[in-house]
């Protein structure tokens, strides 16, 4: 007993001397500390785990500790504490199965609570911390990999966690949007429209016109992920063709929400990814840039010694050398370097 008590205190003393590490402004002192923190944690719940002194109990008190102060610690605001800590508790949900999603939104709701004495700089960290939170555990992966009854309770609350911190403060509306369509992209379509959809619904009523810009952000995305009879049944105000919401008759009534979304001056919105991702799917982006790549490269030494050139320098390059080419074959090359470059640039 004495021996595992000896051990456990030296442990909590190596575990402790890491997080202040997390903080660092340094990025690679942050990185070494995360993987040491992970190191150390494992080896501690692994021998804890082949003692008797569990007794029952999942978690060793290091890792119960740890899980705790890195859940804490996204709320603070010192140097950079935000990203250590995140970094840590992302590999650490990854590495440690029995560190699960339902045990990290536990500590999130008992950890980063909101109290109405908790006014501007405190509530706002508070805020912060449980969409960073939110994030690593999203990140993780390991939602999506819980089995199904498990996976629809736990997205219900994470999504719900994150609509209501968006909703606090409209600062917080599109990193909040933001993290719920990376979810949406990680979870069986089901699973959305169980648990997701229900927390999303009220950021999308009336006609399209009418949306914030988070919320045609988060249309996008499920929009992609949902058959599109199922969404044309949860949004039967939105006319959709081939199952999306983008096409020749609706690019009207994306005005508004874009518009809105200029506030985010000079950073631009998040809703622009989406809105290129259905425009540019990344799959065709990269078949594009494979074909523009190949159409470069088997026109000869000049293609390949223009490849450092913008796209107009390269194709004039192109039409330039191995002999006269004729006008159809210069715009195909024109063509060829410029969704190229484009191909590059979305990717």
């Amino acid at each position: 007993f004495f021996l595992c008590l000896a051990t456990s205190r030296s442990m909590a003393a190596t575990v402790l001397s890491y997080f202040w590490e997390l903080a660092s402004l340094d990025v690679d002192r942050r990185v070494k500390a995360a993987s040491s923190l992970i190191a150390a944690l494992n080896t501690a719940q692994s021998e804890f785990a082949a003692t008797s002194a569990a007794g029952g109990q999942p978690l060793c008190p290091d890792l119960e500790y740890a899980v705790r102060r890195l859940v804490r610690g996204l709320a603070s605001p010192r140097d950079g504490a935000r990203q250590g800590f995140g970094a840590a508790l992302i590999e650490l949900c990854a590495a440690l199965e029995i560190v699960t999603p339902e045990l990290i939104l536990e500590q999130i709701e008992s950890t980063l609570q909101l109290t109405g004495a908790a006014k501007g700089s405190e509530e706002r960290d508070v805020l912060f911390g449980r969409l960073f939170a939110c994030s690593a555990l999203v990140r993780s992966h390991r939602v999506a990999a819980l089995p199904a009854e498990r996976q629809s309770a736990t997205a219900a609350r994470l999504s719900a966690l994150l609509i209501a911190v968006g909703g606090a403060k409209a600062f917080l509306q599109e990193p909040a949007a933001a993290v719920t369509c990376e979810l949406i992209r990680t979870l069986d379509p089901s699973v959305v429209e169980e648990s997701v959809w229900p927390t999303v619904a009220p950021l999308l009523p009336g006609p399209l016109a009418g949306w914030s810009p988070h919320g045609l952000m988060l249309a996008l995305a499920l929009a992609r992920k949902l058959p599109p009879a199922r969404l044309a049944t949860l949004l039967p105000q939105c006319e959709l063709r081939d199952g999306s919401l983008l096409h020749a008759a609706s690019l009207p009534s994306f005005l508004a929400p874009l518009k809105a979304a200029s506030g985010s001056h000079p950073r631009l919105h998040g809703v622009w990814g989406e809105l290129l991702d259905d425009l540019c799917p990344r799959g065709a982006a990269a078949a594009a840039a494979a074909a523009a790549a190949a159409a470069l490269a088997g026109d000869g030494e000049e293609a390949r010694d223009a490849g450092g050139l913008g796209a107009d320098s390269a194709s004039e390059a192109t039409a330039g050398g191995g002999g006269k080419k004729s006008s159809k074959q210069r715009k195909a090359l024109r063509k060829a370097a410029a969704d190229a470059a484009a191909a590059a640039t979305l990717a």
